[in-house]
């Protein structure tokens, strides 16, 4: 629930903050190399993917994971989804309901809940029973690839291709949660998210994912490339407001997609609106004559809101943009799933 500080995005390899905070980032990192050494992974019976990720903040796992489920589903599959609930006070295990809130069981968890069944839960083996016991043919843990406890069939990692690894460093000197060449060993394949399917040349830019993408063709690791395209956008002046990891990509998704912005305001992730926040994005509303518009994420946070609060007032003035997300190869990534469901007959 924090913005990320600038020097982790920095593009110069060297830092003041970067090298003072190296000896932590060592010890973040024997702390979780030895985490995976002692943990021996449970294997339940029903495949399991994992979207994950190697950065902290928003890299796009949580529409990856709503696409790769409505394809599962469309497969005959009965998906359910694993979350820990960031944000959220509920330890689980626990099956998301239409009366929690936000701040129970995470913006997330109660997002992706509108569209499939999720489970939410700090421990992963526990949560995953819950979901089988309930009759799921498959489980979709959204984040987790540093997690060892829970044995997956199929790691997918999420790599935002426009601001890559950030300068290069283990948590808390860089973004990173671990080494890539760790991960790469657990990843079965690669998803690179674009800003618009216009941006094939944004992996070139950054010398990172030119690493990365040699990495995965040296170990025959799949690449997909994916990116968002809106739906919904109102043919008006619009307010954008969120609290996501990069804002600025959802604010650059509109324009790019025609869409006319008054103004833009940008809050940390998984931020719970004051109503002094929702007072003043009501009125630089009205100031300037827009429609409001905002993430489905947001106003998962907004839900529920104490009936003639400012806040209730700004979920009903809100409009939540429905994104698609565009996968390709699609036919590779269908594959793909159906090699991990056809693992059932395996256990």
């Amino acid at each position: 629930m924090f913005r990320p500080p600038a020097f982790w995005s920095a593009d110069r390899p060297y830092g003041l903050a970067k090298n003072l905070l190296w000896p932590a980032a060592q010890i973040y990192c024997g702390a979780s190399l030895l985490r995976r050494h002692l943990t021996h992974p449970v294997q339940v019976e029903k495949p399991v993917i994992c979207v994950g990720n190697v950065t902290l903040g928003g890299a796009g796992k949580t529409p990856v994971t709503l696409m790769l489920a409505d394809m599962l589903e469309k497969m005959g599959q009965r998906v359910a989804i694993l979350s820990r609930g960031y944000g959220g006070i509920e330890k689980g295990p626990i099956k998301v309901a239409p009366t929690h809130t936000a701040r129970q069981i995470g913006d997330e968890a109660l997002m992706m809940a509108a569209d499939f069944p999720v489970y939410v839960g700090r421990n992963r083996i526990e949560t995953a029973q819950l979901a089988l016991a309930a009759g799921a043919d498959i489980l979709l843990m959204d984040d987790g690839l540093q997690n060892p406890t829970i044995a997956r069939d199929c790691n997918l990692l999420i790599v935002d291709s426009t601001v890559g690894f950030g300068n290069g460093a283990l948590f808390p000197a860089g973004p990173l949660r671990e080494k890539i060449q760790s991960a790469l060993q657990r990843i079965q394949a690669v998803v690179l998210i674009n800003e618009s399917e216009k941006t094939e040349n944004t992996k070139q830019a950054r010398a990172d994912m030119c690493a990365l993408i040699e990495a995965c063709h040296a170990r025959n690791i799949p690449i997909f490339t994916a990116y968002f395209v809106p739906q919904n956008i109102p043919q008006a002046r619009l307010l954008a407001y969120c609290g996501i990891g990069r804002p600025s990509k959802f604010f650059t998704m509109l324009e790019k997609n025609g869409a006319e912005l008054a103004a833009c305001r940008a809050f940390n992730d998984h931020y719970f609106y004051k109503e002094k926040d929702a007072h003043t994005l009501l009125q630089q509303a009205k100031k300037l004559n827009a429609q409001i518009v905002t993430t489905k994420k947001d106003m998962a946070r907004l839900q529920r809101a104490t009936p003639n609060s400012a806040l209730a007032e700004l979920a009903t003035h809100s409009q939540a943009i429905d994104i698609e997300v565009i996968c390709e190869p699609l036919a590779e990534l269908q594959s793909l799933l159906h090699h991990v469901c056809g693992k059932t007959n395996d256990r």
